[in-house]
């Protein structure tokens, strides 16, 4: 019976993950392209900029984090024990602070501009107007990159991981199309980057409407909310506060990091860090797939009691994404020069710095993937 059991959470497992690692690889993958992209047409300092601009990016990830994957756990909990009422209202409590947060993130934003330039770029007077210029347009482009990203979460719990996937996917493709378009013929400069990615989330959103206005396809609905289910808020929060936390103390590594580096060793450091963490972002794929496999799968078993099952969908999801992280690096290893080639470095200096810190940064990686 275990090993019939068994053979049946592991297709459980596969039929979320690899929609789910589809998903999260067209996000990453596109950040990882976009940065290769901005190097190979604008340059390497212009690449340094994007990458100096990268905590702002994680900040929003942080919001969605909290707020998406903390509403995704209860709603699948609510979903599993057959609680149709609550699932909805906790959807719902999600999805509308989630859409009120964004917006009051676009705001400050606008305001703070040239301050947070400066202060991402450590004063850097090349690197300053460049960082203005990119994170103006992504502040505007805040509330549908948060909203589209966390309402896909919720797809996914409401037995759609497809649909999910294919929202991400498609706003990963057109903005990576519509960057190369931006920066090449229309010669946009970097804003073409952050022009892009609104591009990009504009026609994921067109996809993300025949589930919002199809009753056939979703079960989850927008639902009154009272005063007192705010309270549920707090729940939420908590909940969401492993992985947002995560992400956040991530941006605040990244912005120390960044900071030193243009102290120590100049644009040179930063274009190499640039492709480091770049690298970091393609891997974190095979992770943060592996979270929004868990989360709708561990949550409805969790409802259900069924704690061996749990234990299954833990082990087989740890093995899958170690065979994944542990090829990417032999491939790092192997061809870190091909790697700053392709991100656009040819410069000597940058290369000879750049090749033994790739191989030294990848092997961290291991410890990173084991430990999340």
């Amino acid at each position: 019976m275990y090993d019939y059991k068994g053979r049946l959470m592991n297709s459980r497992v596969n039929a979320f993950y690899f929609p789910g690692l589809l998903s999260t690889l067209s996000i990453t993958a596109s950040m990882f392209l976009d940065i290769a992209i901005v190097g190979q047409m604008l340059g390497p300092v212009a690449m340094g900029a994007v990458n100096l601009a990268l905590p702002l990016t994680m900040a929003f990830n942080m919001v969605y984090m909290l707020l998406g994957i903390g509403g995704e756990v209860l709603v699948s909990a609510a979903k599993g024990a057959g609680n149709k009422e609550e699932a909805n209202k906790l959807f719902s409590l999600s999805m509308v602070t989630i859409v009120a947060v964004s917006i009051v993130i676009m705001l400050a934003g606008l305001g703070t501009r040239e301050l947070i330039a400066l202060t991402l770029s450590g004063g850097d007077g090349d690197m300053r107007p460049l960082v203005a210029r990119y994170i103006g347009i992504m502040f505007l482009a805040a509330p549908i990159m948060i909203s589209i990203t966390s309402m896909t979460y919720f797809v996914k719990v409401d037995a759609l991981p497809k649909l999910a996937a294919g929202i991400m996917v498609l706003v990963n493709v057109v903005s990576f199309i519509s960057k190369v378009v931006y920066l090449g013929p229309l010669k946009l400069g970097i804003e073409g980057a952050a022009y892009g990615t609104i591009t990009g989330f504009v026609a994921g959103f067109l996809l993300l409407t025949s589930y919002l206005f199809s009753r056939k396809k979703r079960t989850l609905s927008f639902v009154p909310l009272a005063v007192r289910d705010f309270e549920r808020l707090g729940n939420i929060v908590v909940t969401g506060l492993p992985s947002a936390l995560g992400q956040g103390l991530g941006a605040v590594t990244t912005f120390c990091t960044n900071v030193v580096i243009l102290d120590i060793a100049g644009k040179s450091g930063i274009i190499v860090n640039t492709v480091c963490s770049s690298i970091s972002i393609f891997i974190s794929s095979f992770r943060y797939a592996a979270t929004s496999t868990m989360v709708p799968v561990v949550g409805a078993l969790f409802g259900e009691r069924d704690w061996w099952s749990m234990h299954q969908v833990a082990m087989r999801i740890t093995k899958m994404v170690m065979g994944f992280v542990v090829t990417s690096i032999v491939l790092i290893e192997l061809f870190p020069g091909n790697l700053l080639v392709f991100f656009g470095v040819h410069d000597a200096a940058v290369l000879e710095m750049g090749i033994p810190a790739l191989r030294i940064y990848a092997l961290g990686l291991v410890l990173s993937s084991l430990r999340y």
